[in-house]
């Protein structure tokens, strides 16, 4: 079917954001951008599986810490005392893993380059069990420099995440220096 002739004064329809026909530069604000709630609720948060395991870090760390100084101090087990920091330290490097993390997705998100990306995966994150309930995931593929990088993004809530790669796409934002930090554009 012929493409109809547009009239002089009639503009071209305006594109959604999340429209795929845009360039990907069109995709999302430019740099920096402010967080929306709902961003702040998905990438700012440890949600789903990086709250798991920031919540095992501190435990270990907390639960570990004075029976680690118990037993280094001689009383109890002599011998297994250096060994006793085994659990502080595992939880303190489990920690420092998802904030640092945490920090890099929020970065990418304030500060990224926007791209399409396919969508791998939506459903329950089966490798997480948060109270016999599984997180919503949504996972994808960048491929960026003819190299493909993975993402995910996950919560508790589905409802959060329920827009996000309905048609097998999704806008992601990544460091152009590293493309492996990246997140999803929430608006």
């Amino acid at each position: 079917m012929p493409k109809r002739a547009r009239d002089e004064g009639e503009r071209e329809p305006e594109l959604a954001p999340g429209d795929w026909r845009r360039k990907p530069s069109e995709l999302a604000p430019p740099p920096p951008r402010e967080p929306s709630a709902r961003t702040i609720a998905l990438v700012h948060a440890y949600a789903g599986s990086q709250r798991v395991t920031l919540v095992l870090g501190v435990i270990f760390f907390v639960a570990g810490l004075p029976v680690s100084l118990i037993l280094s101090r001689g009383v109890g087990v002599g011998a297994l005392g250096p060994l006793s920091l085994l659990f502080p330290l595992v939880g303190l490097a489990l920690t420092v893993m998802v904030v640092r993390e945490n920090r890099r997705e929020i970065q990418a998100h304030r500060m990224g380059v926007p791209a399409l990306a396919k969508v791998v995966f939506r459903g329950p994150d089966l490798s997480t069990n948060i109270n016999d309930r599984h997180p919503f995931m949504v996972q994808w593929e960048l491929e960026v420099a003819g190299k493909r990088y993975e993402g995910k993004l996950s919560h508790m809530d589905e409802a959060l995440l329920a827009d996000l790669g309905l048609n097998g796409q999704i806008v992601v934002l990544y460091d152009p220096t590293n493309p492996k930090i990246n997140t999803a554009y929430i608006d």
